[in-house]
């Protein structure tokens, strides 16, 4: 695990329990005043504050995970197992809240004992409000600073439970005027909130898992960037998907055939680094070099195989020593750029005329080089 992971789950680890320390007291006392009141909105307040705690435990637990870096099985790193705990914290929270609003509608339907309402149970609601709401500026705060989208949808889940504790005090205070079917109305409201937050975790993530490419504006800016880098003359082919809170990008960058390996290897850097400097949630571009003549198309063209049979014969013949041989590819033919010791300069002459005497449809053109070296 690196510094930086350890960080980032350190700031995880303490954000998340101050939250959990906060529901646990603010839960059990909604619960027990709800009970005691007989307030049925004040009460799946109160369960929805513990069921935060779940949420808090799968933040810690498979928050650790995520950041605990790559490894030999998992070389692209844990970020998903981030993902995958956000999938279940919004499956649980559709369930919360399936049970929440069917039992709401029973009482709603169902004679029973008017709700009353003290200043226990307004203090409670308000102070759940007030505790809630600054949580999930806590929690938010933290999840953007170590890119933690876990974090970012348990900080929500606080505003939840701080909207939720909103109707709450609505009811109780319309129980106290001696409107009570608002009450078990405040709690399918409540349900209502739970359900559509769990929806939108469960069903944005489920994209993630599913290798959600990154936004089409985004892409389109990310092209623009790279393909602003000199040499570079096309960018196609460019496929991307979401690891945890970033992206990993394939890409194929068209360059001249007169660029050697190396430049354009360099080139390519170079694009890449433009593209991350465009998109900051760009973690790793893998990108392939293709030069212009690729896109005319040179799957029958011999290669250094196939050539060397050609070349070899002619040289045993005028006892010439081939130091390097170097191709160029230029759309249906192909250049050749022969090495010989500086010696033999006449005699590699002779071979490049009788190349040309004899050149296949594939040969564009010979190119002799004289060197000192024999290496």
């Amino acid at each position: 695990m690196t510094t930086s992971s350890v960080n980032k789950t350190a700031i995880l680890q303490r954000v998340t329990l101050v939250g959990a320390l906060l529901n646990l007291l603010m839960g059990l006392a909604k619960v027990v005043l709800g009970l005691v009141f007989m307030s049925h909105a004040l009460l799946a307040d109160g369960l929805h504050s513990l069921s935060d705690l779940l949420s808090d435990v799968v933040v810690i637990f498979l928050g650790r995970i995520a950041h605990s870096g790559p490894d030999t099985n998992h070389p692209y790193g844990h970020e998903r197992f981030e993902t995958l705990g956000t999938v279940i914290l919004g499956m649980v929270l559709g369930g919360v809240a399936g049970a929440l609003a069917f039992d709401s509608i029973e009482r709603l339907f169902t004679p029973q004992q008017l709700a009353q309402t003290s200043w226990m149970t307004l203090g409670i609601t308000l102070f759940s409000i007030v505790g809630k709401e600054w949580l999930y500026h806590y929690t938010l705060a933290a999840g953007k600073k170590i890119k933690s989208d876990l974090m970012i949808a348990n900080a929500w889940h606080h505003r939840s439970d701080s909207l939720s504790s909103v109707v709450v005090l609505v009811a109780l205070i319309a129980n106290y005027f001696g409107i009570s079917w608002l009450d078990p109305i405040a709690a399918l409201a409540v349900a209502i909130m739970i359900a559509k937050i769990g929806w939108e975790l469960t069903w944005n993530n489920l994209q993630e898992l599913t290798d959600r490419a990154l936004p089409e504006e985004d892409t389109h800016q990310l092209i623009a960037a790279m393909s602003a880098e000199p040499g570079i003359k096309n960018v196609h082919d460019l496929r991307s998907r979401r690891m945890g809170s970033q992206y990993l990008v394939d890409v194929h960058f068209v360059v001249g055939d007169e660029l050697s390996a190396a430049e354009a290897h360099h080139v390519g850097v170079r694009a890449t680094q433009r593209g991350r400097k465009a998109c900051s949630e760009i973690r790793d571009i893998v990108f392939h070099i293709d030069v212009s003549a690729d896109e005319a198309g040179q799957q029958h063209l011999p290669g250094r195989y196939e050539i060397m049979q050609w070349l070899t014969p002619m040289l045993k013949e005028q006892q010439l020593h081939l130091l390097h041989l170097k191709l160029y590819y230029f759309g249906q033919q192909i250049r050749l750029d022969l090495y010989f010791p500086q010696e033999q300069a006449e005699v590699s002459d002779a071979l490049r005329a009788r190349l040309l005497a004899e050149a296949p449809e594939w040969l564009k053109d010979v190119r002799l080089w004289l060197s000192n070296s024999h290496g």
